[in-house]
């Protein structure tokens, strides 16, 4: 579950991090030249995201496209754990990382409005 920022090693100003979660972005690049490349092994990471959205981990995630619509194969994604090194963990397991067809980077993010 999202942590509050108060509690965390996070340093964000009193009034911030007493209203607000801190939850971790995971960024991911792909690795491959091949959209279709990635595509082939969609099915996994479509079946692995599914998995942490039924834990109630996943809050959001969506690809990027480009101005004529066509996937980029880049994404982002946001967990809802408590440290980013769970959030790192989870994110290395995800197929499309693990097989190396995507990088990550995962930060602290604190979702101030919406």
């Amino acid at each position: 579950m999202p942590v509050n920022a108060a509690s965390k090693s996070i340093h964000l100003a009193d009034d911030i991090a007493e209203k607000h979660d801190v939850q971790f972005v995971v960024h991911t690049q792909l690795a491959v030249l091949d959209v279709e490349q990635l595509n082939q092994h969609l099915g996994d990471h479509l079946h692995y995201m599914r998995s942490l959205m039924e834990r109630d981990i996943l809050a959001i995630s969506d690809p990027f496209f480009t101005t004529d619509g066509k996937n980029t194969g880049n994404d982002f994604y946001v967990l809802r754990v408590d440290s980013l090194e769970e959030a790192s963990r989870i994110a290395a397991e995800d197929p499309l990382h693990k097989s190396s067809f995507r990088t990550l980077r995962v930060e602290p993010w604190l979702q101030v409005m919406g």
